[in-house]
């Protein structure tokens, strides 16, 4: 018999926001325990099932401990038709898909808040927060 989980998410309430940016592509993902932001260096211009490389920031939000580095990687595919597939590696593989939503096509959030939001992911941050935590 299994236990109930205390980490039972709606999958519904799970998201992922993609913004263009130049040849960038910036996104913020809320995926219950783990939030934060990606980054695509070199956007695809079109549909392809090839998995592209991506960065991520974050953090875990039972604990609010961030997480970021060389070690925070995954890769995205742009299948066509709306379509996404990827995976985060958040302490443990996180494989995701979704499509795209209807609606205009103006980002739902700017590039330039998940910048900022990326920047402010650092070891200062860390460090000042990890003091304060206990």
């Amino acid at each position: 018999m299994r236990e109930p989980s205390s980490n039972n998410f709606d999958p519904n309430s799970l998201s992922l926001i993609l913004t263009l940016d130049g040849a960038k592509i910036w996104g913020a993902y809320d995926f219950g325990q783990f939030s934060g932001n990606l980054l695509l260096e070199s956007r695809p211009y079109g549909a392809s099932n090839e998995a592209l490389p991506l960065k991520w920031r974050g953090r875990e939000n039972d604990e609010g401990e961030m997480d970021f580095g060389d070690h925070c990687y995954g890769h995205i595919a742009f299948n066509g038709n709306g379509r996404i597939s990827g995976m985060l590696n958040l302490f443990g593989d996180c494989e995701f898909f979704g499509v795209r939503q209807p609606g205009p096509g103006t980002a739902l959030r700017p590039a330039a808040s998940m910048k900022q939001e990326w920047v402010g992911y650092n070891t200062s941050a860390y460090s000042y927060e990890e003091s304060n935590r206990w």
